[in-house]
């Protein structure tokens, strides 16, 4: 993992080998009744550079993604049908194997006026990009990707805070084409697991407010909601993922306004709790 910037330029980048063992719950367009478990593996790389316009709080960059997947079928899928079992296990391993690659180049821009970046307390953040995955820049599968992103935050009074997320995410893909479970955009949100609710399009909005005990120690509620569809049109009939939670922040260093803590985030399917080293979203 690599940072670097100075008041006008600002590049980060990142490269790491994850094998990872996902639920999904949809495959080639399909929703599925119940969750199958995949094994997701290869290298993945991302970088962004940016650029100050001036003196405003605006910047512009680009951003490149490199990923090279092989799927892998974890465990059988159990079907009522020992002979339909049988046909779909075997064609899952035949079609999952083959690495996949993609590769892809875009345009971001975003406004920063947040008073802290590691835990702000006031201020706007905008952010947007496009990435376009192709063969001309070594990608396997043809698509564009984009995200559209709003964190809002305002100082209330001495003690309270209270801040607003909203986002959208979708992919630009052709009907003949189909993507790899991991590319699509999934409702990220504290207590839902990943990749739990996918879609071409999807949506999300989440509100908390913290409220300062002491100098050092912080108290946080939150909850919001999510949705997932196949495009945008299909969003507003989409089924909503909700979510809420509380937890706590302490100031480990004052200097630099950096807090950790843990939340506790309970989703439509189970409870879980998470370590959060600054801000919630970010």
């Amino acid at each position: 993992m690599g940072f670097w910037h100075n008041d006008r330029i600002r590049y980060r980048g990142f490269a790491l080998f994850p094998d990872l063992n996902l639920d999904f719950y949809s495959l080639g367009g399909r929703d599925l009744r119940d969750p199958v478990e995949l094994n997701v593996k290869g290298p993945a790389a991302v970088q962004e550079l940016k650029f100050r316009l001036g003196a405003s709080r605006w910047m512009l960059g680009a951003r490149q993604v490199y990923m090279q997947v092989e799927l892998s079928l974890e465990e059988d899928i159990s079907l009522p049908s020992p002979r339909l079992e049988q046909a779909v296990n075997t064609f899952l391993r035949n079609n999952l194997g083959d690495k996949i690659r993609t590769s892809g180049l875009g345009v971001l821009a975003e406004y920063d006026s947040r008073d802290n970046p590691l835990a702000p307390q006031s201020g706007l953040y905008y952010a947007g990009n496009y990435v376009w995955y192709g063969d001309s820049v070594g990608s396997d599968i043809n698509f564009g990707s984009y995200t559209l992103e709003s964190l809002n935050y305002w100082n209330v009074n001495e003690h309270f805070n209270f801040a607003l997320r909203l986002q959208y995410d979708g992919v630009d893909v052709s009907d003949s084409t189909r993507l790899p479970p991991y590319v699509l955009p999934y409702v990220d949100m504290r207590g839902i697991p990943a990749v739990r609710y996918q879609g071409k399009a999807v949506a999300v909005a989440e509100v908390e407010a913290s409220w300062k005990a002491s100098p050092r120690w912080r108290f946080n509620f939150f909850g919001g909601g999510g949705r997932a569809a196949e495009s945008l049109s299909d969003l507003s009939d989409a089924e909503v993922a909700n979510s809420y939670g509380s937890g706590f922040r302490y100031l480990i260093a004052r200097r630099y306004g950096m807090t950790m803590g843990i939340d506790i985030a309970r989703g439509p399917e189970e409870t879980a709790w998470y370590i959060q080293a600054g801000s919630s979203w970010r």
